[in-house]
């Protein structure tokens, strides 16, 4: 590909490296021992033949620490300051556990810990010495981690999470795909890395993609209710965490990692990953790598051209740890090359296709502090740094077209933990800033523009026998800058200077009112700021194949949600239900006009908008014990949006759809069969293509055995068996090509 030359940006504030340096040294000079510390030890253990378990995960919440036993099945951790925590245990085949612990200043505790197998599937938390209903109110509303991530690992974040309820994914062909929850996209669903935000453009339209690669990944979490404002106002959607940790989390006894490589047919895919945790005490290395390449991809009616990514990502962390708290700093490359499909010029694309380069680079530096004080046990500090490069282009002529995207992003944040008191339990304060610097060039004639923005929150859970309550209280404020001011015809108003401001909380009950049920319902009200592009954009966006005009004059979405559920677990049974409503005042998306730019003919004219939006919908998830390893897991989610202004349908709805699979589970071996099912979608907004309704059916198997020092995991799955031509309704490109055909993907990892 050829490549552009970058933007140049304008430089605010301190670079990373200056930062960095200053943190590191006010630690060291004021270690601020507050504290004193003992060690926690222990050995995992089968249950019924009492063999030493290795390579299980073990996580101190309320320290955010975290360590991995040993092929022996020995754990260590180190320099915890006294007091109780709850401890989580997971491993490969074995129900995971939660744990009371408490640590005594300068001794050692042994706990030994005993997991049993996971012949029943489930992925809650068996809990031991906590109550029922505060661990089922601080899990996230799903996890994807151990076998599950493993068996769904797709080619992008997207493709990892679409066989779970209430998640579909947006997509120009297979590299951009992001996930959709409940129907909403773009930054209504935040998007965040070891806690983090990414720094990308992946939320502002479907060319953009996700610069997070799954293949490392330790976990991905949903969060939705009281806790989503923790990390945003706009969260309406949820927050999808995926963890990483770049910066360890945990001082090892010994050198842990894994070591991953995939392959897939259907579009020559390979990926590999190595990572890698290295101890010297008191401090401890991280190293995360990884590299991806596919060409085209086919389908059943042919190969869908331009389709082929390249994308490497390292990363590469320090952690310091003492009695008093922690330090970390990581710093992580991401680069990529991909293309959008060719569409017809008839329907406002190009024949050849678009190119896009993708460059990131992303500084981290963390501390932990832990204090004495009644009102405050936990202070956890963040500063990251990022620089953000996207070139897209295709050729026309002598001279190819651009256009080139940059942006430069810091953000620091600050969270300060409320230790248990009485009913209340977790609660916590935090603040939280950020610097955006956005550039353009070559096509668009979006104004370069700086962004500042501040939020300062509050989150507190109490709990009251079989009751459990949670509230969250949010306010932010954005000020837009643009570097020119003029009158714009297309934008409908002056291109200025505009400041954003406002409340979002939320609200959230969970009553246990029979044994193994529970009922919850949450209350929320979210704030969304209209973004650069949805302000100013002006020109055309290739990738996207639409000429994109803003509108200068929007103002901040403002969402009110309601969602009930219910929950039954046994032995034998898992079953979750929600229902669910969004109104949202000011709901902004492109609008298709259905009329071609005279500026660019070639391209249809898409204006941002700001109307009444109404949402709703159910989804549910059920798995079933049926006999010697026999189980059957079953999925439906369906969302209905309609523009309240003109009853018109909202665009780009996913239809009805679900999954059921029937499979068998033992320690080691896994295997079975999936069949997914989407409606037809109708129900469609302006000039938008309807989609037929399709059956697919999967097939997957795993398998791990521990050898020597090493566990070893294999996971075989065959997705759209019988080559079905299908289409799904959230494909940009779905005029022109089904969905993947056949395709036999092989993960093999292991661990040390």
């Amino acid at each position: 590909m050829a490549r552009f030359r970058r933007i140049k940006y304008k430089t605010y504030g301190l670079r990373p490296y200056v930062l960095l340096f200053m943190i590191h040294s006010l630690l060291l000079a004021n270690p601020l021992a507050t504290t004193e510390s003992g060690n926690l030890v222990g050995t995992i253990r089968d249950a019924q033949s009492g063999e030493k378990l290795g390579w299980t995960k073990l996580y101190i919440e309320e320290l955010n620490r975290s360590v991995t036993a040993h092929d022996d099945g020995q754990y260590h951790f180190y320099e915890l300051p006294q007091g109780t925590y709850h401890l989580q245990v997971f491993r490969v085949g074995y129900h995971d556990r939660k744990i009371k612990v408490s640590i005594l200043a300068g001794q050692t505790v042994q706990h030994d810990i005993k997991l049993t197998e996971n012949t029943l599937y489930t992925e809650t938390i068996v809990v031991e010495e906590v109550d029922d209903v505060q661990s089922i109110f601080e899990q996230p509303d799903l996890q994807v981690s151990g076998g599950k991530l493993r068996q769904n690992l797709g080619q992008t974040l997207a493709g990892t999470l679409d066989m779970e309820a209430g998640l579909s994914q947006r997509s120009m062909g297979p590299a951009p795909a992001r996930p959709v929850l409940r129907g909403l996209s773009g930054d209504r669903v935040l998007i965040v890395e070891d806690g983090q935000r990414t720094g990308d453009l992946s939320a502002t339209s479907a060319d953009h993609a996700v610069v997070i690669e799954p293949v490392n990944a330790d976990f991905i979490e949903i969060i939705r209710g009281p806790r989503a404002l923790t990390y945003g106002s706009n969260t309406i959607g949820g927050v999808i965490d995926v963890t990483h940790d770049y910066i360890p989390h945990g001082l090892p006894h010994r050198v842990t990692g894994t070591v991953s490589m995939q392959g897939e047919t259907v579009n020559r895919g390979f990926v590999s990953g190595l990572k890698l945790t290295i101890p010297a005490a008191p401090f401890a290395f991280s190293i995360d790598g990884s590299w991806r390449s596919a060409t085209n991809l086919k389908t059943p009616k042919g190969e869908l051209k331009n389709t082929g990514i390249n994308t490497y990502n390292f990363s590469a962390g320090t952690g310091y740890y003492r009695q008093w708290g922690n330090f970390g700093a990581a710093s992580t490359r991401y680069r990529s090359e991909y293309g959008i499909p060719p569409l017809p010029a008839k329907l406002g694309g190009h024949p050849g296709g678009v190119e896009i380069e993708m460059e990131r680079d992303h500084y981290e530096a963390s501390a932990e502090l832990y204090h004495s004080f009644a009102l405050l046990n936990r202070s956890e500090f963040t500063y990251t740094y990022t620089d953000y490069f996207h070139a897209e282009y295709h050729t026309r002529g002598v001279s190819p077209d651009r256009t080139q995207f940059g942006v430069e992003t810091h953000h620091l944040q600050g969270r300060f933990y409320i230790p248990e008191c009485g009913c209340g339990r977790k609660g916590q304060l935090g603040f939280w800033t950020e610097f955006r610097d956005y550039s353009s060039a070559g096509l668009n004639f979006t104004p370069n523009t700086t962004e500042r923005a501040a939020a300062i929150y509050g989150y507190q859970e109490f709990q009251w026998k079989k009751i459990a309550l949670a509230g969250a209280l949010r306010y932010d404020v954005r000020n837009v800058r643009p570097d020119e001011e003029r009158y714009s015809v297309f934008l409908d108003g002056l291109i200025r200077e505009r400041t954003f401001s406002g409340f979002s909380g939320a609200a959230g009950i969970r009553y246990a009112f029979a044994e193994d049920w529970n009922a919850n319902l949450n209350f929320f009200r979210s704030l969304r700021t209209p973004g650069v592009e949805e302000l100013y954009s002006e020109g055309p966006h290739l990738a996207a194949y639409a000429y994109e005009i803003g509108s200068a004059n929007l103002n901040t979405e403002r969402g009110l949600g309601t969602e009930i559920g219910l929950t039954y677990q046994s032995e034998q049974i898992d079953f979750k239900g929600t229902i669910y409503r969004n109104a949202i005042r000011g709901y902004i998306f492109p609008q298709n006009t259905n009329q071609r730019s005279f500026q660019r003919n070639d391209l249809f004219v898409y204006r941002y908008t700001g109307a009444h939006a109404i949402m709703y919908g159910a989804e549910a998830t059920g798995h079933w014990h049926m006999f010697r390893g026999w189980n059957i897991d079953a999925t439906v989610s369906y969302v209905h949006g309609t523009l309240a202004n003109d009853e018109h349908p909202l665009p780009r709805i996913p239809p009805l759809q679900g999954k059921i699979g029937l499979y068998f589970k033992s320690t080691r071996l896994k295997y079975g069969l999936f069949i997914n099912h989407a409606d037809a979608q109708n129900r469609t907004g302006q000039f938008e293509t309807a989609t037929e309704g399709y059956v697919v059916l999967d097939l997957f198997a795993q398998y791990n055995i521990a050898a020597g020092r090493l566990l070893h995991t294999v996971s075989l799955r065959v997705n759209n068996l019988t080559n079905t031509v299908y289409y799904q309704h959230l494909n940009r490109v779905k005029e022109i090509m089904p969905e993947a055909g056949r395709n036999v993907k092989l993960l093999y990892r292991f661990y040390f």
